[in-house]
């Protein structure tokens, strides 16, 4: 239910930015389609933008079934404008929500660090 990419397309760019490849679903993509794609690309982290609205119970089942159809070791990280309405949802299935592009930065040279160290 998302129909905004402004904020998605920035967020892709910081990653290619830090040296990741990405791979753009566009807007209002469905949970099953984000988990395909993860696992045709052997991704690594998803990056989702909510920009409104701020109580829709709908998106808030998409992000309940996304938490349980990805993969355990794939990083979710969400922000944007609504995110934080969605945050007892966010905390469940574990996304990271990165305040700012320098901490989403920070959580993505983590993940590189901690993954890439052996």
């Amino acid at each position: 239910g998302q129909h905004h990419e402004l904020a998605a397309m920035v967020v892709a760019a910081a990653a290619r930015s830090e040296g990741w490849r990405t791979t753009d679903l566009g807007a209002n993509t469905p949970a099953e389609d984000i988990v395909s794609t993860v696992r045709t690309t052997r991704a690594e982290a998803i990056a989702l933008s909510i920009t409104w609205p701020a109580d829709d119970a709908a998106l808030a089942a998409d992000l309940e079934k996304l938490g349980r159809l990805l993969p355990d070791d794939v990083l979710l990280v969400v922000g944007g404008l609504s995110a934080e309405a969605y945050s007892d949802t966010l905390d469940r299935i574990g996304a990271r929500r990165p305040l700012d592009l320098v901490e989403f930065r920070n959580v993505l040279g983590n993940v590189r660090a901690s993954r890439h160290a052996s």
